[in-house]
């Protein structure tokens, strides 16, 4: 039972950096993104724990990707 979460929230976590990534629309004070709804569903499929980790880290790897992309242009 134990793998099952854990593969849930991988895969969520997987969802809310595609949405990131892929799905941004530039705007006047940088650009929105859907991650932040895939972090909503995240939570209400996975309930507020575990939901809350796999945005966390589905983020936390856009945001780290996105560091290296401004270190390499600098």
């Amino acid at each position: 039972m134990r793998t099952k979460e854990l593969t849930k929230t991988a895969v969520m976590a997987a969802l809310v950096f595609v949405a990131i990534y892929v799905l941004k629309i530039p705007g006047p004070n940088g650009y929105s993104h859907l991650g932040d709804c895939m972090i909503l569903i995240s939570v209400l499929l996975l309930g507020g724990k575990k939901g809350a980790w796999a945005g966390g880290i589905g983020a936390a790897l856009r945001s780290e990707e996105h560091t290296s992309e401004l270190q390499s242009l600098v």
